[in-house]
């Protein structure tokens, strides 16, 4: 199958447009007229979005508010993922998305970072540092439920082509999992409770897991360094399911010492990229 025809006729699956909100009229109308003219499946959905916006301004290319995503973005060598991240997570269907570096630098510092990265980070670190491998525990009932209680999220901003509320759900089950490593304190129950810091460490790392899977389809690339670490082959995590998130990696899983999986933007990098905007602006205005 071309690829072409992997996402324009895929069978039993939906397709959905995403589009932006002024140019509903055409891809309403005579869009899907032309798809159905050539033999394409039509749109299951369209869901327009907000205008994207640049530091407050109308994206305009001839007055220098514009970011190019190869040149001003890929060139600092940044992940694509952080940005698909910040693109999902500050925008909707009823607000337009205003973009500026400043927020992005936040959004990756404090979220990505002091949150997911955060939490990722401990969970694999302590539990490789003091057992090598996945321990031994069973899933405690109220780490489940938080997982499942995720997924539903998850599944609901889907459905509703909500998507900032999928990466909310995916942030806030990151939020219980640091709260849940800091109140059992695995680091003062590795000395006294070698048993009870296990049990503490596989729900960790039962989260961790999960937060691979879900975060998948948002940040491809970041869900395969989690995945890796966590002892699977990491291109695995693009064919699993919301199934197996529910499941945590097997007690005696060797895991592979771990590395932050999203570093921080610092001031000389955020620096640069708002150059690229001020830069043009100076520019257009010659």
């Amino acid at each position: 199958m071309c690829i072409r025809d992997r996402f324009w006729r895929p069978g039993d699956g939906k397709i959905v447009h995403y589009i932006g909100q002024d140019i509903v009229y055409h891809h309403c109308i005579f869009w899907p007229a032309m798809l159905k003219g050539s033999g394409y499946n039509l749109p299951s959905a369209i869901v327009a979005s907000g205008m994207v916006k640049i530091e407050g301004h109308n994206f305009s290319r001839s007055r220098g508010y514009v970011v190019w995503i190869e040149e001003d973005y890929l060139a600092q060598g940044l992940n694509p993922d952080l940005l698909r991240y910040y693109m999902v997570a500050t925008t909707g269907q009823t607000r337009d998305l205003d973009f500026s570096w400043d927020t992005f630098h936040d959004k990756v510092n404090t979220e990505l970072v002091g949150v997911f990265g955060n939490f990722v980070y401990r969970a694999l670190h302590f539990s490789n540092k003091h057992f090598g491998s996945v321990p031994e525990g069973t899933l405690s009932p109220e780490v489940i439920a938080e997982i499942e209680k995720t997924i539903d999220g998850v599944v609901a901003g889907v459905n509703e082509y909500e998507l900032k509320k999928v990466a909310d759900e995916v942030m806030r089950l990151a939020s219980f999992g640091n709260e849940y490593f800091q109140s059992k304190q695995p680091w003062v129950l590795v000395k006294e409770d070698r048993d009870a810091c296990a049990q503490v460490l596989y729900d960790s790392l039962a989260i961790v897991k999960a937060l691979a899977v879900l975060i998948e389809p948002m940040m491809p690339s970041i869900a395969e360094t989690i995945w890796a670490q966590l002892g699977y082959p990491a291109e695995e995590v693009h064919s699993t399911t919301f199934e197996n998130a529910k499941t945590p990696p097997a007690p005696g899983l060797p895991l592979k010492k771990p590395i932050p999986v999203v570093s921080k933007i610092d001031d000389d990098l955020l620096a640069r990229l708002k150059s690229t905007i001020e830069t043009r602006i100076r520019v257009a205005e010659k």
